[in-house]
């Protein structure tokens, strides 16, 4: 896991996590910060721990694979889920702590079984990605009534949506070519629908904001259009697969600002 991964995933989670409230004080943002990168690491270095030996075969290259014993990574993964229970009981709410605690639970039965269940691969790296929308709802503000949690509803969806296209893009072992296409394709109209979604939500708050967010919305079709087409065509996706996370980000910070504060967003 190099830093510039983990301070991207940081920075996109807490952006997704601003869409519930914005915290009240620099300690708070900070809070977020440092949560975001223990959650990303923990259940990054938890995902690879547990796919080394296929690893093995496809990144011999990587240090755990290199690694002549597992033992010290295992004891980092054990003090990184102890310091995220203690961050989660001091300064979040003690649904979010038994949220956390039910996540390590789900992950951990999922994969003590994923080798005997018998469906595709692609539904089997989707089930994974599900952490990170529960990553945002973590990070969000503990307060807010419906309209808040519709708010977080949005941002979680989009974060979901970025992390499965991506894993499609980007990842060769997912399954037979023709199947995934056509699963990409549905991952980014349901991206794009989300995108409208929070386009509507936005109207009536700031026209200024709208107007922004109009444009991201088609400057994000054509991104993700480009990226499909470049897929469709096998052609190597490089750097191309992360431009699904530019969209996403500023899709959401965008959202963000619309909602909150709303001193800030009412203007003419």
């Amino acid at each position: 896991m190099s830093v510039l991964l983990i301070g991207s995933l940081t920075i996109f989670l807490c952006t997704a996590a601003l869409a519930k409230g914005w915290p009240a004080a620099a300690s708070t943002w900070m809070l977020n910060i440092v949560l975001a990168a223990l959650l990303v690491m923990q259940f990054r270095l938890w995902d690879d721990l547990n796919d080394v030996d296929s690893d093995r075969s496809f990144s011999p290259e990587r240090v755990l694979c290199q690694a002549k014993s597992l033992v010290g990574f295992r004891i980092v993964l054990g003090l990184l889920f102890a310091v995220n229970v203690t961050l989660l009981a001091a300064y979040k709410s003690e649904l979010a702590l038994i949220t956390f605690l039910v996540l390590n639970f789900l992950v951990l039965a999922w994969y003590s079984v994923r080798e005997r269940v018998r469906i595709g691969s692609v539904f089997l790296q989707t089930i994974v990605l599900l952490k990170y929308p529960v990553f945002v709802y973590l990070l969000g503000s503990q307060a807010g009534g419906p309209e808040r949690m519709l708010n977080s509803s949005y941002a979680m969806s989009l974060t979901f949506l970025c992390f499965c296209i991506y894993e499609l893009l980007h990842d060769n072992r997912v399954g037979p070519f023709k199947h995934v296409q056509k699963w990409l394709m549905i991952e980014m109209v349901a991206m794009v629908l989300v995108g409208i979604l929070m386009l509507k939500d936005g109207i009536g708050r700031s026209q200024l904001l709208v107007f922004v967010h109009t444009g991201l919305v088609v400057t994000g079709i054509v991104v993700l259009a480009r990226s499909f087409l470049r897929f469709r065509n096998q052609v190597s996706p490089g750097r191309w697969c992360y431009a699904v996370f530019l969209v996403g980000l500023a899709w959401l910070l965008n959202y963000a600002v619309a909602s909150y504060p709303v001193s800030v967003v009412r203007v003419p």
